[in-house]
């Protein structure tokens, strides 16, 4: 009995070696994919805020977690845990976030084009039992039911969604106090995102916002930098049509639609009617357009300075808009597969250095949820899917990308240590072996 169990044994080690043994090409390839990604944009910074970047991302992606702890561990140094995590901890109070997401957004450059779509949204940090945390406010809760104000940061994100691509990318990422003696209005928060942004990229693409963007100076900021919108809109708004005075909710009603679109609504499609006009807003001098969308019991109000002339531009617009869900399952992506909500360091300056650090990382697997590569493939083959098709593949790639790193024996150290010098040819030592 004892000999058939250890025969047992052994036959399942065999099978879990031999299995490691397969995909440890792609765990040297998945390794080299993010070490790359960490040297593209870390260039031109001092080699030890190199190191610091690459073992960061490298970590947070092997170790599926944002504590420092569990990064440092999954690192795999000769040196103790602790002595890796207080090294790490040192770095992540200096870093120069503004500066790496300058970089970071240079090398996106060249995918960003007039049909990128820039989705702003603010999302919610919670720490309901936190108590030293730095300048720690009062927010409300979205992921609550009843929308409950607990302790925790506001967070200001700028997603791209890049032409015929499904998987957005992170283009800002702040978290900030509201009860901070430099915070001024969450407006100002915006304001700071979308200027990082333009001046990266300057008018390029359209900036897509929800319902609590409507207002007369979001508006004249686009039309003043030539940049093109679609912003959802209230139902509380006047405007002006051939010069007459509506209350924009009475002007849609006065219409109906009398163009058939289909609305893609997350994984479902619905038939609706819509309809278009050029107006001007009260306060504003120049026109825009509002699009109506007619929905059972609600019109959905849209407005945008993007030229409208047939049924395919009144669909583009409204298709734009409704991608938005993608920011919404981002959020959800962070703070359910990373554990977002979960860091463990206190100063403000920390707290968006880890931010950035994750944002980075994700955005160097996102790459792997659009390619079709031996590598992509074994990725979504390793991470055990229970559905062959899903609509927001991050989950899948990050639970592949994490049971590849796994297998590796070694982390980055041999990478950056520094090569001995040569001896040199000592007289003495030579004269002793005459």
């Amino acid at each position: 009995m004892i000999t058939l169990v250890i025969i047992k044994l052994e036959k399942i080690k065999k099978q879990r070696c031999d299995h490691m043994n397969n995909y440890i090409k792609e765990s040297n390839q998945m390794k080299e994919l993010l070490l790359d990604f960490g040297l593209k944009i870390a260039k031109k910074i001092h080699k030890p805020k190199i190191k610091f970047i690459c073992e960061m991302i490298f970590g947070i992606a092997s170790s599926k977690s944002i504590h420092i702890t569990n990064i440092a561990r999954s690192l795999k140094e000769e040196i103790s845990v602790k002595e890796t995590a207080n090294r790490l901890y040192e770095n992540l109070n200096v870093l120069d976030c503004e500066d790496l997401w300058k970089k970071y957004r240079e090398t996106l450059k060249p995918f960003i084009n007039e049909n990128t779509l820039f989705h702003l949204d603010n999302s919610d940090v919670i720490k309901p039992y936190g108590t030293h945390f730095e300048d720690l406010g009062m927010v409300k809760d979205g992921s609550s039911k009843d929308g409950n104000i607990e302790k925790g940061y506001p967070v200001t994100e700028i997603t791209a969604l890049l032409e015929d691509s499904i998987t957005p990318i992170s283009v800002y990422s702040q978290i900030f106090s509201n009860i901070s003696s430099a915070y001024i209005s969450d407006n100002e928060e915006t304001d700071k995102a979308l200027d990082s942004v333009y001046e990266s990229f300057e008018a390029v693409g359209t900036c897509v916002m929800d319902r609590a963007y409507d207002d007369k100076k979001r508006f004249e900021y686009f039309l003043n930098k030539k940049w093109r919108f679609i912003i959802r809109g209230k139902k509380n708004r006047n405007l002006y049509y051939k010069e007459h005075k509506y209350k924009v909710n009475e002007f849609a009603e006065k219409y109906k639609g009398k163009i058939n679109i289909k609305v893609h609504l997350k994984n479902k499609v619905v038939n609706r009617k819509a309809s278009y006009f050029k107006v001007r807003l009260n306060g504003m001098k120049e026109e825009i357009y509002v699009v109506f969308v007619y929905f059972k019991g609600e019109t959905a109000i849209f407005y945008t300075n993007r030229e409208l002339t047939c049924k395919k531009d009144v669909i583009k617009v409204v298709s734009s808009y409704f991608k938005r869900w993608r920011i919404e399952e981002y959020f959800k992506f962070k703070k359910q597969e990373y554990g977002f909500e979960k860091f463990r360091v206190r100063s403000m300056k920390s707290i968006n250095a880890l931010n950035t650090l994750l944002t980075m990382t994700i955005s160097a697997i996102a790459s792997l949820c659009e390619k079709e590569t031996n590598l992509a493939r074994t990725i979504i083959e390793c991470s055990k899917p229970i559905k062959e098709k899903v609509y927001f593949k991050y989950y899948r790639v990050s639970n592949g990308v994490y049971f590849l790193l796994s297998l590796l024996k070694v982390g980055l150290a041999h990478i950056f240590r520094p090569k001995e010098k040569e001896k040199q040819l000592q007289l003495f030592s030579f004269l002793d072996g005459v």
